[in-house]
């Protein structure tokens, strides 16, 4: 009796071992080309969206997202992607890193449509952040594709982080570089109507050097080079 309970034991913890494992993969050693082949089918239903002058964002990711309970306004339950999203994120295969940046991406993009709510998208992606470790925040803004919508996303998050004062200097940093860049990059995108016009003052009087100047005046080799890149971008800027 004793034996058969103490299988049975066994049995059981090999299959809670199991249970676990798969909820912690949570994509399977198998599923890599799925996914890759899912990401191209939405890129590519997105460029046959943005051939029809429908906008740029597929649809077909759309439909993935549960609507809302009301049934009307935007969708913003988008947290299941966003642990695929942060699960490439930490592979070190860069092939697999980039699948979560091109996720990333497609979201970013429906997130600029009135189809997906950008505010809440920005709130559980932090939350998640916070949750799985800021480790992974180089490499997920590094990697995106360059847009309007990629820059007010940017600016949206890196806004979020830096209202908690609790993220240590490196992590700090990084997010201060990202905002600075973006928005300077997103400015340069608009017309000079839309433009910010106290930013351009700024650019214009010097000023913004010596913002740079100030924020990345730390002796250490990051703050020198986020330092010497958003100097020499300046020129963009004010493009």
């Amino acid at each position: 009796m004793s034996s058969d309970n103490g299988r049975k034991r066994s049995h059981n913890l090999n299959e809670d071992d199991t249970v676990n494992d798969f909820e912690n993969t949570i994509v399977g050693g198998d599923a890599w080309s799925t996914l890759d082949w899912l990401i191209l089918l939405f890129e590519q239903d997105e460029m046959l969206a943005e051939s029809r002058a429908s906008g740029r964002f597929s649809n077909l990711l759309l439909q993935q997202i549960p609507p809302p309970r009301s049934g009307t306004g935007s969708r913003w339950d988008t947290a299941i992607p966003l642990r695929i999203i942060l699960f490439c994120m930490e592979q070190t295969n860069i092939r697999r890193q980039m699948l979560g940046s091109r996720l990333m991406t497609l979201f970013i993009n429906l997130s600029a449509t009135p189809h997906l709510d950008l505010s809440m998208f920005v709130a559980s992606l932090y939350s998640h952040l916070n949750a799985a470790g800021l480790e992974k925040l180089p490499a997920l803004l590094s990697n995106l594709y360059p847009s309007t919508s990629t820059y007010r996303f940017k600016i949206m998050l890196c806004r979020k982080l830096l209202s908690d004062a609790s993220h240590e200097q490196p992590v700090l940093l990084r997010v201060k570089f990202e905002l600075i860049n973006s928005y300077g990059l997103l400015q340069s995108e608009l017309t000079a109507e839309e433009r910010d016009s106290d930013w351009m003052s700024l650019l214009r009087d010097g000023k913004a050097n010596k913002l740079i100047e100030t924020v990345f005046s730390f002796d250490n080799p990051d703050s020198h080079i986020f330092r010497e890149v958003l100097q020499s971008t300046m020129l963009i800027w004010s493009s």
